[in-house]
């Protein structure tokens, strides 16, 4: 093993200890963050031990590859998208009702509150990372949200139901604006004053 892959393996090492120490000072109640180990344990993570296919791989190699330096510089960006990657792996099998041990153990909203805890886990983690890093990883997770949006409302034929239905709900229940005048009682500039309802 060559130095190079030494420190991916060394900063992937910390990402897992990062991952067990966020988790671990995190004010949750005993179950929860041992439910939030559990969901980071059974994904493709450090915490997991796939240091070959970890989220966590990508952004360490980034590091170490575009700016010559340590992958360990790389490692709270790191731990925030293992802990996005996990949050939304949840989230995903429960929209899509796939088996999840998380939901098996707790039931499906125990589930969706550990996938909250872990996005609010990765902010923590987020907070030591440049802006720009954390708006690009923000950027990307915008892209698969609206992708999962439409593996969940479009039909087989690419149509969207429930958009033209969202979209007919609210033609029928908005009024049309009634004038701003007409709302006050006040004439707008060159009318009469008129008493509303008159005129």
């Amino acid at each position: 093993m060559g130095s190079s892959q030494r420190s991916v393996t060394a900063a992937i090492d910390a990402v897992a200890a990062g991952e067990r120490a966020i988790v671990r000072d995190a004010a949750f109640d005993t179950a929860l963050r041992d439910l939030a180990l559990v969901a980071l344990s059974r994904d493709a993570t450090a915490l997991a031990g796939q240091a070959e296919t970890c989220w966590a791989r990508l952004p360490l190699l980034a590091c170490a590859s575009a700016a010559d330096g340590p992958p360990t510089a790389a490692v709270p960006l790191a731990i925030a998208v293992e802990l996005q990657a996990t949050a939304y792996s949840l989230l995903d099998d429960l929209e899509d009702g796939d088996p999840n041990e998380v939901a098996r153990r707790a039931g499906p909203a125990v589930a969706l509150n550990v996938a909250t805890a872990l996005l609010a886990l990765a902010q923590r983690a987020l907070a030591s990372v440049p802006e720009a890093a954390a708006r690009i990883l923000s950027d990307g997770w915008l892209v698969a949200c609206d992708g999962q949006h439409r593996d969940l409302t479009l039909a087989p034929d690419g149509t969207d139901p429930l958009g033209a239905a969202l979209l007919a709900a609210h033609e029928l229940e908005t009024p049309s604006s009634p004038r701003p005048d007409a709302i006050s009682g006040t004439a707008s500039p060159g009318e009469t004053p008129t008493a509303m309802g008159q005129g």
